[in-house]
Formats: structure tokens, sequence, C-alpha cells
């Protein structure tokens, strides 16, 4: 579909003139799950008529600042509808209530809550301070509703498992180098709500240093895709961490973008959030987020028992997200070569058996698709 000039003129001043999201999207009715999923499809239709991809090359500057300010907006859209607002077309801009930190006691030592960074499914996270540590970003997660406290003792059992050391000299080696690209769980706790009643909450730390997750990446940086080099970084060191994963015995049963944590000049990733990860040949992942339900393949949409193909079909989904795709449609740009296309797709197969199913052979042959390797500095625009 080829988005025309006059369209995304229209589009700009629309979006421009805008003050509430309701101006944008209209009225969303329905709960809350309803109104997200109807915003998600007004989104995707919007998209197809101002992706930069969809551009003629003298448009595409327009198509992208017209993409990002869709972005905003959804983005604006999606926090009024989570916290019960949306429908009161009020303006935005105003200035949110100052966070207000909050201190624990953990293993007699001060944690402080200082900001609210994300709201997930099941968990609110918090920046905070620690035991005085400068050296690693400390963030806490804990449920909202406690019939999901199971989600974030699994997630913290599972962390733990990785960061035992391994008997073998040789796995230790490999395991203490894979560990970065996992948060490391320093604790797990209670918080009491105002009625007394028990949240989980799990204190955690990943390295310190200028982050996106790959959603972020893509929606605010480069709105017309990563290029296929950077992606191929990426996806190699998400092979890695599935590996040793699934080395323990687990998948991880939700590498959606935004749990994969990119650190750009350190060429390193931390793949977030083991809530859902589950035992392979035993377990099937506990919960799907709707929100990215294409990312998934068939079988765990069925609930079927947990295996590592499962892992390595969500992985390559997140890289043609990265690539400027979208997985429903498994269109890849032509910038990307025949070679990385062909591997991507053999990942997303709807049948589990026709993809790889070892993350570590898949890793090793993946490594020499894009012929020498040769560190690629990664420019944050």
């Amino acid at each position: 579909m080829l988005v025309t000039r006059s369209t995304l003129e229209a589009m700009a001043e629309a979006f421009g003139k805008a003050t509430c999201p309701e101006e944008v999207f209209g009225g969303l009715a329905g709960s809350s799950h309803e109104k997200l999923a109807t915003l998600k499809v007004q989104v995707r239709n919007l998209t197809r008529s101002c992706h930069p991809d969809n551009a003629l090359s003298q448009d595409k500057n327009l198509a992208t600042d017209v993409f990002q300010s869709l972005s905003t907006w959804e983005g604006i859209a999606r926090q009024k509808i989570e916290s019960g607002t949306y429908g009161d077309r009020k303006s935005v801009g105003a200035a949110a209530p100052p966070y207000t930190p909050v201190e624990f006691k953990v293993r007699g030592k001060t944690l402080t809550l200082t900001s609210l960074i994300a709201e997930g499914v099941f968990a609110s996270v918090h920046q905070a301070e620690y035991d005085n540590d400068a050296e690693h970003s400390i963030f806490v997660k804990y449920t909202r509703d406690v019939s999901d406290n199971d989600l974030l003792e699994r997630e913290f059992s599972v962390l733990k498992s990785f960061h035992l050391p391994e008997a073998d000299p040789d796995a230790e080696a490999f395991f203490a180098r894979q560990r970065a690209y996992v948060p490391y769980p320093i604790s797990s706790f209670s918080i009491l709500d105002e009625i007394k009643t028990k949240h989980r909450a799990n204190l955690l730390r990943v390295p310190k240093g200028p982050c996106y997750t790959v959603e972020t990446l893509r929606k605010e940086k480069f709105p017309g895709g990563i290029e296929p080099r950077h992606v191929w970084w990426i996806f190699r060191r998400l092979l890695l961490t599935l590996w040793m994963s699934h080395l323990k015995g687990y998948i991880h049963g939700g590498v959606t973008p935004d749990h994969v944590l990119i650190f750009p000049e350190e060429h390193g990733i931390v793949l977030l959030d083991w809530t859902c990860a589950a035992k392979v040949g035993e377990e099937y992942v506990p919960a799907i987020n709707p929100e990215y339900q294409e990312y998934y393949p068939p079988e765990l949409l069925r609930k079927e028992v947990a295996a590592p193909s499962a892992d390595i079909f969500m992985a390559a989904s997140t890289a043609l997200y990265m690539l400027g795709s979208n997985p429903a449609t498994l269109r890849i740009p032509d910038t990307v070569s025949e070679g990385l296309k062909r591997a991507l797709l053999s990942c997303l197969a709807p049948v589990a058996r026709r993809r790889p199913q070892d993350a570590e052979i898949f890793h090793n042959e993946f490594g020499n698709l894009l012929g020498k390797r040769t560190y690629s500095h990664m420019v944050i625009p």
C-alpha cells in the first residue's frame, strides 16, 4: 500500500491539532481489555497509512514524523485506558503528580522506590536504590493482584537457578558469560497493601548504562526498522540467552519486544520478565499477553507443553519487528539478505517440528549468515 503525501499531510495536521487521544482514536467501548484490543486494531490500520516503509523516498521524513506522532498518541491512550480515564476527553500535558519515594527494609538494608517505570500485565515495576549499589540498575516488581503472586515466585525461582554455580568448569564458564543477559535476583519479599494483603515483590538488578527495550528502540528511534546488521547481533545474543535457559530446563515463554532490553554501547542485551517461564516438556506457559498474541507460536496459544522451539519462534518474531516488519504478515523488508530471510522464516513455521529445535545449533549456524563477523557500532538517533 503506497502512502500519498496528501494523506500524510492530513494525518500530520490531525495529530498536531489533537489535544487528547479521544480526538485521535474516538470513543472506545467495553472493558479495559476490549478498549486496548480496539485501540490496537485502530493503530494497526492507521499505521498502514503512515508507515515510512509505505512512503515514497521523498516523503519518508514526513512519514517518520507522522508515525512517531501516532506512537505517542497510542502511548497516551494506553495510559488513560489502564488508569480508567479514557473517554473523559481531558487535554494532555498536565504535570503528573510528584512521585513520593517509598522505603522498605530488605535483608536489613534500606530499599527505596524512586520512580514508576512500567505497568506490566501482572506487575508494577519501580526504579529503586538498594545497599548503596551504584554499579547496577535496581528495580522492584510487585503484583497488583495477589492472585498473580505465584508468577513472581516463579520468576524469582527461575532466575535463581540460572545464577547457581555449575560443578563442571566448562559449563560454569559458559553460564558465567550468559548470566549477564538475565536479571540477577537479589531478594523476594512481600508488600502489604492497605488491607494487609501480601503482594509478592522481586528485587532485581541489571547492568547499568544507556538502554532501551526493543519496542522503544523501534518506535522512538528506528520507526522504519533497525538495520539488519544490528538485528543480527541482537538476535544471536537472544539465542545464547535462550540456550542457557533451555539447558536449565525452562523456556522463557514471552520473548516479545517489551521484554528485550538493548544496551547499544556494550552490544549487550537483558531478557526481562521470566514470570511465564515453563519447564520444558512438563508445563505450559501460564499466561499469554493478548497485546502480543501474534508473537506466540500456535502451540503455546493451544496450551501445549513447553518446548525450546516456541522460544525460537518468539525470538524470530521479535527480530522481524526490529527489521520493520509485522510478525502477523511475515513481510520482510527488501534490505534484508535472502539468507537472513530464510533463517528467520524457518523459525516461524506454524508446525513446531519444522522449526529449529536447538538454540545452540541454530545460533552457530546463524552466526555465518552475514559473512565475516565484524563489530558494528550502533548509533542511536
